[in-house]
């Protein structure tokens, strides 16, 4: 409701804004095969809001090299996060390449040649020329918005209870308040149940956007690497490049599309009850379906040869 919108702006991003459509994102980006990126997720983020070119990015990193380990830079060492506009080259080549595909709150591991970083120059003592690169980012905010934590749900609902006491003290003290509220509510007591209500509605819309905690991944291996099925809080089902980490398909959970991978075409469903069915390709033809069920342990597979978990 327009009152959530209101108090969880810069809070929260809105999912209307990034969400986006089933697309094959292969289309409109480089292939990291080629390219020599290599992305590997460390917690996943909410699945739903990737930036776009343009978009003003709030990171927390550390850079090593990739020869001998040895970190260069860290903004979490520092405790301030840093900020850019991706895609527009204020960043290294491979930083505007990979936080295109990571969503709110996502942390992962980018390996970066050293063409998609320094280059022949390097940069400074603490980077020699030819180095290839390891960041550890984490993306924190898009255009200022960042996802809810335990903390700032606390916090949402004290301002919202701050809100109700505020506007049943205005009712109380504003005559010409009070008239109004109650040729619309009845009493007093009917503006009091409003307010809960709005309250609580408010609570229940902002949970929504809250990440869920573990994701169910599942993941099937073909001839030539490795294909991940994600399912996000029964909502968003992503399929992965499991051997660089680039997302090569998005779409809400009911969709079912015949995608085009690195490795074959594949064929991507989701179902109302929370159920990611995936048949990749395997040599010649095609895996088994398998199935992974959000907000569970196990993940059950069926083969020609039967059931397992």
């Amino acid at each position: 409701n327009d009152l959530t919108c209101a108090m969880l702006h810069g809070v929260v991003a809105k999912m209307t804004k990034y969400e986006r459509e089933a697309t094959m994102d292969e289309n409109n980006n480089q292939d990291w095969h080629k390219i020599g990126i290599h992305k590997k997720i460390i917690n996943f983020g909410d699945g739903k809001h990737y930036p776009s070119k343009g978009d003003l990015l709030t990171v927390h990193y550390t850079g090593t090299l990739k020869e001998g380990n040895k970190e260069f830079d860290s903004s979490r060492t520092r405790g301030q996060p840093f900020k850019f506009k991706v895609g527009l080259g204020d960043v290294i080549k491979g930083w505007d390449e990979a936080a295109l595909h990571m969503s709110l709150g996502e942390r992962a591991i980018i390996n970066l040649p050293s063409g998609l970083a320094y280059g022949s120059k390097g940069a400074g003592p603490d980077i020699p020329p030819n180095s290839d690169l390891v960041f550890d980012i984490q993306i924190l905010k898009i255009n200022g918005s960042k996802l809810l934590n335990d903390n700032d749900m606390k916090d949402f609902e004290q301002r919202l209870l701050s809100w109700k006491d505020t506007k049943l003290s205005k009712f109380d003290k504003n005559e010409k308040f009070q008239t109004k509220r109650m040729k619309k509510h009845g009493s007093r007591e009917g503006y009091a149940e409003y307010l809960a209500k709005e309250v609580k509605t408010s609570l229940q819309e902002a949970s929504q956007y809250l990440r869920s905690k573990n994701p169910s991944v599942l993941q099937t291996t073909s001839v030539d690497g490795t294909l991940e099925a994600v399912l996000y809080d029964q909502q968003v089902l992503q399929l992965l490049d499991g051997k660089t980490g680039q997302r090569l398909y998005s779409s809400p959970l009911k969709a079912e599309k015949t995608v085009q991978t690195p490795y074959g075409s594949g064929h991507l469903k989701g179902v109302d009850d929370g159920i990611a069915n995936v048949a990749l390709p395997y040599g010649t033809g095609f895996m088994p379906t398998q199935s992974a069920k959000t907000n569970m342990n196990e993940t059950k597979v069926t083969t020609t040869y039967g059931d397992g978990i």
